[in-house]
């Protein structure tokens, strides 16, 4: 008896359907997860406005003399209330699928990989290191946070390790 060489055809599942169905469906699980996730940020309010506030307007120097030298200020009157605070937001670490949130957002609003947009751990980490600058005499734990983003992401090489070495040396 020979056996019949006609060519079968491959079932719908044998070429790759169910892996991209599977790998769309994880990936919008993980999005809409990463959307509604609580994020625990303390961010009191200070003199009428949220600590974010404060912090943001320290990004702007140049463009807003007035409102970076009343952050500077405020942070410094505040240091006792905001310092475990801003302790936080250096510690602070994104979710799996809060980091699939915010990178696919950032690139369906045509912003690339510009996560600085979201108020994610790695913007805390730098608004919390931008603070340490400004304010005088950080202690040992501070001093500690700012180290631990450090070794984070390596000496130099993210922005928010930048800054936290440039608050280790003031």
């Amino acid at each position: 008896m020979k056996k019949s060489k006609t060519k079968r055809k491959p079932k719908w599942w044998n070429n790759g359907w169910v892996g991209l169905v599977l790998l769309l469906i994880t990936y919008f699980t993980l999005f809409y997860i990463g959307k509604f996730s609580a994020t625990y940020e303390p961010n009191p309010v200070i003199e009428g406005r949220l600590l974010s506030d404060w912090t943001d307007d320290l990004g702007s120097p140049g463009w807003q003399e007035a409102a970076h030298r009343r952050a500077v200020v405020v942070l410094r009157e505040h240091r006792e209330e905001v310092t475990p605070i801003l302790i936080e937001w250096l510690d602070e670490r994104d979710t799996i699928p809060q980091l699939i949130y915010y990178s696919s957002m950032s690139i369906r609003e045509g912003k690339g990989k510009d996560l600085l947009d979201y108020r994610g751990s790695y913007y805390n980490q730098i608004q919390a290191a931008m603070a340490f600058q400004y304010m005088e005499g950080n202690g040992d734990e501070v001093n500690e946070a700012l180290r631990r983003v450090i070794d984070q992401y390596g000496e130099g090489r993210h922005y928010a390790a930048e800054l936290a070495q440039e608050a280790l040396n003031k």
